[in-house]
């Protein structure tokens, strides 16, 4: 029970005392310490499997940002480009955008 010596609250209720022989591994059989440690060993996988979900899925999540980011940008100056004057057909040229975005502007 790495930095204890036994649970310090194991008094407070029944189930702690029940942890705490549980935690003992050297009470445990060889069947129990194997599956124990097949166990860590799936909680240590999954562990892995989410932090990468997580980075990938933050990572994807950054880039739509950015994406969604440079698309009101390119909005932005259309918008401003069509109140100068410039033809519709210039800034879907420029702008890489459909008549109908610049038709909204």
């Amino acid at each position: 029970m790495s930095g204890f010596e036994s649970f310090p609250f194991k008094n407070e209720k029944p189930i702690f005392r029940e942890l705490e022989k549980l935690a003992d591994l050297s009470n445990f059989s060889e069947k129990e310490k194997q599956e124990y440690e097949e166990s860590l060993e799936r909680h240590r996988i999954n562990c892995l499997i989410m932090d990468a979900c997580h980075d990938e899925g933050y990572e994807e999540g950054k880039m739509d940002g950015i994406q969604q980011g440079i698309k009101q940008e390119f909005l932005r100056i259309a918008k401003e480009l069509k109140a100068n004057g410039v033809s519709a057909e210039i800034i879907m040229k420029i702008m890489h955008l459909s008549a109908d975005e610049i038709q909204k502007l």
